[in-house]
Parts: structure tokens; sequence; C-alpha cells
């Protein structure tokens, strides 16, 4: 009975396993998922406000320059009682020259008027536009061939003209002094490129980052995970044969102390359980033999006298007994299995051991029981 118990334990174990979802995801997979997928938006993100401080950073580097070459041309405009004197030295006027690559300004005074201009197609393309006094204005704008341009914008009083003595010009009392305009252009393009090389320079480096930090996280994970992996062996190794075997502790993993303690206590009562089922059969086996020895006899025996009432009587009413003894045993040990479950408690009450003694076929059994082997005589 026990064995088969064991063989029917073991089937439902196999059932089970082989029950299970082949497309179950484990745990240390989920983790890196989401642990790579965290990183992955944190990389995105840094990643993103890094390139629009550098963007800015570039920008406005490329903007100084534009600055810097309206302040030398601001310093070369004049204001005469007569109109706007213009007198740019030569090396800056070598930045205004007519290939694609080179800068293009455009000037005009207050009315509209065109004062001066470069002579690249940039500068013919530059407009004028509503800036407020001595504050630049920056955008970037495609003109030619839809090429990238930076374009700056500014508005400013032209300096006093005075003489060669340094002393200022003498103007009309009715002079009014009027802003000019100055629009001044630089191709964005190297610009453009440096921005986006350093783009691919971010992203290489994001993803060397999560490609290192995959490869930290799954080793880390693996050496982390390996005591419950270690757990989950043991316990994949348990059979119904095996239930006395108990889980060990791997190194290093102390807060799988309670798991593998409750564990171990549970292996312990299965254990328990299989070993009484075990103890159960055996009594009901060895109890039920005499009884049935009896039976058989008395069966054999009636079978050569069918026709005596009296020892057909006699037979029936020992062959009676035989059950009633084998129900009486086999209740008292479904009583004892439930007393030791703590399921159905014995009331015990005083007998007559004379009249048991008395029994038909009492001494027989209690012979047969003193002979068993490992009972003391």
């Amino acid at each position: 009975m026990s064995s088969r118990a064991g063989a029917a334990a073991e089937a439902d174990w196999r059932a089970a396993r082989a029950a299970r979802p082949s497309n179950r995801r484990s745990m240390r997979r989920t983790l890196e998922h989401r642990l790579l997928i965290g990183l992955a938006l944190v990389l995105a993100v840094a990643g993103f406000a890094v390139d629009r401080l550098l963007e800015r950073e570039f920008v406005d580097l490329f903007d100084q320059r534009l600055v810097g070459l309206a302040s030398a041309m601001r310093t070369n405009i004049e204001q005469e009682p007569d109109g706007i004197d213009i007198d740019l030295p030569a090396d800056l006027l070598l930045s205004f020259r007519r290939d694609e690559d080179a800068d293009s300004f455009r000037l005009w005074d207050d009315a509209g008027n065109e004062l001066a201009r470069s002579e690249s197609a940039i500068g013919h393309a530059l407009t004028r536009g509503p800036t407020p006094l001595d504050e630049p204005v920056f955008e970037t704008r495609r003109l030619i061939d839809d090429l990238p341009v930076r374009i700056m914008r500014l508005s400013f009083l032209p300096a006093l003209d005075s003489n060669d003595d340094g002393k200022p010009v003498v103007f009309p009392a009715d002079f009014v002094r009027r802003p000019v305009h100055l629009s001044l252009a630089s191709p964005a393009g190297p610009l453009v490129a440096e921005i986006w090389e350093l783009r691919a320079i971010l992203a290489a480096i994001a993803a060397l980052s999560l490609a290192a930090t995959a490869l930290i996280i799954h080793r880390g994970l693996r050496d982390g995970l390996a005591p419950l992996e270690d757990v989950r062996n043991q316990i994949d190794q348990l059979r119904g044969s095996t239930l006395g075997s108990r889980l060990t502790l791997p190194d290093g993993a102390s807060e799988l102390a309670v798991v593998v303690d409750q564990l171990n206590a549970l292996l312990t009562r299965l254990s328990t359980a299989m070993a009484r089922e075990r103890q159960f059969s055996h009594d009901v086996a060895h109890e039920l033999r005499t009884p049935l020895a009896e039976l058989r006899a008395v069966i054999d025996i009636g079978s050569r006298w069918p026709d005596d009432p009296a020892l057909a009587s006699r037979f029936y009413e020992d062959a009676r007994g035989a059950c009633a003894q084998m129900e009486s045993t086999v209740n008292n040990l479904l009583a004892l299995a439930r007393s030791e479950q703590g399921s159905d408690l014995l009331d015990p009450t005083p007998f007559e051991l004379n009249a048991v003694i008395a029994q038909p076929g009492a001494a027989q059994r209690l012979r047969t029981v003193a002979r068993q082997p490992g009972r003391r005589r």
C-alpha cells in the first residue's frame, strides 16, 4: 500500500512538472529586463539633458563670435552731420568674402535705406527685423540652397564723429540721432556638424554604458540569486522516496533561512505522515492475518462436512467471530490513526481482561503474537 502511495505521489509530481507553462519567465530575467529598461530611460533622459546643455554651449560660443564681429564693426561706424560714415578695416573685410562659407552682413539706417552689405549671396538675402536697441537677437534660418545660417540682428546708435584732433564734430541744434540696424550672418553648417558629432559620441557612450551595465547586472543577479537557485535545485531533486533528506542553507543567504526552515519542517511532517501510513499498512496486514487464517481454516473444515448441521452451526459461529474480530481490529486501527492526527480523542474505559481472553480463538491469537520476531517472551 505504501509503495502504491509513493508511486502515486511520484506520478503526481511528474504530471505537475510536465504541466508547467513552458513560456514562464524566470525572476532573474524579469529583474534584468526591468533594470535595463529603467537604466535605458535614465540614460535617455540624462543624454537628452546633456545634449541640450552642450548644444546651448556650442550655440553660445558661436553667438559670441558674431557679437565680437558686430562690436568690431560698430566701432568703425560713426554718425556724421550729413550721414553715416562706414570705414571697415581690411582685416575685418576679409571676414566678408564672396564665398558661401564666409560671414555676411547688411546695414540699414532707421528709414530702411541700405547703407552697406557684403557681396556674398547670403548678404543679399538678409532682411531687417525689429529689434530692441543694443539687444542682439539671434535665430537660425535656411536662406540659400537650404543651408543653415546663424543670424544676429542688432540696432544701435552710432558713435558721434570726431575731428582728427579728437574734438567732437559740431552738429546742428535740431539734429536727432537715429539708430542703424545691422544683420550679421554666419553659415551654421560647421556648428550643426559639431552638434551631430557630439550627439553621436553621446549615443555611443550611452550604448557602451548600457552594454557594460547589462553585463554587470547579469553577473550581479546571477551571483546574487545563486543561493536561491541552489535552494530551487535542491527542491527540484526531491522525490517521494527522498522525503527524509533536508534542504541546506547556502552561504551568504541569511534571508532564506526562514524559507529553508519552513520547508524542512514541511518535509519532516510529510516524512512522518508517510512513515505513519507505512506503519498503518503494516499493522493492518499483521492484525488481519490471524483472523483471516482462522476464517479460511473454518471454511476449509466446513467444506469437508457440509451435511452435519451441528458442525455447520459451529463453523458459522466461528466465522462470525473471526469477522467480528477483523471489524473490531479495523475500527481500533482507524481510531488510533484519528487520535494520532488529533481528530478523535480516545475515551479510555475499564474492561475485564478475563472476558477478552475467554473469547473464541483469543488464546491462539495471543500465542501467534508472542511468537513474532522482536516480541519479548
